[in-house]
């Protein structure tokens, strides 16, 4: 997330059209994509974004969106830079990204909606075929919390048993995790 640079908008030919991201690719790294959002960037633009990369990925390079990039007087890759992609009205209504500045925090960014985050920052998460488990927090100073639901699963067999005893192990892992960070942050208030 760059929160140096802007997102502008422009308004021509009857339309909306948004600068909110660059995509960068290396030479030799054609698997390697990198993108950085603007400050006020959108979730509708990340999905733009990410649309682009995987068309480049399927080997569609769209004239006049990608360019070739000169650093130190060399060819150093592709980039998409200074381009505003057309905006049918769901880029601007989409929820705000802005940058998560929670130290321990897997995400770069969040959705916001009303200036109020739309997602828990999440340090580590636990992902199975039968659960997850997710050590969260949904704002900075609450602290750090094992999250997860079983909602609907039934128990039939033995199996489940050995499934639900990995959960418990799985849980109290995080717990323990959730304790360690919470216990370096003198602000976290956990209930």
């Amino acid at each position: 997330m760059r929160d140096d640079i802007m997102v502008s908008v422009i308004e021509e030919d009857g339309g909306l059209w948004r600068n909110a991201f660059h995509i960068h690719i290396a030479p030799g790294h054609q698997s390697y994509f990198s993108i950085e959002m603007f400050h006020g960037a959108t979730s509708g633009d990340l999905r733009l974004a990410e649309r682009i990369v995987e068309g480049a990925k399927n080997g569609k390079f769209w004239p006049g969106t990608w360019e070739a990039r000169i650093h130190d007087g060399g060819f150093s890759g592709w980039s998409v830079i200074r381009r505003h992609f057309h905006d049918d009205g769901s880029c601007a209504r989409s929820p705000e990204l802005r940058s998560c500045q929670q130290e321990h925090c897997r995400e770069g960014f969040h959705e916001h909606l009303g200036g109020e985050p739309a997602s828990p920052c999440v340090a580590d998460e636990i992902r199975t075929n039968d659960y997850t488990i997710t050590l969260q927090n949904w704002q900075e100073g609450e602290g750090w919390q094992a999250y997860s639901s079983l909602d609907g699963y039934e128990f039939t067999t033995a199996n489940d048993l050995w499934m639900l005893d990995r959960f418990r192990n799985d849980f109290a892992y995080l717990m323990g995790e959730a304790e360690k960070l919470n216990a370096a942050d003198p602000r976290a208030v956990v209930a």
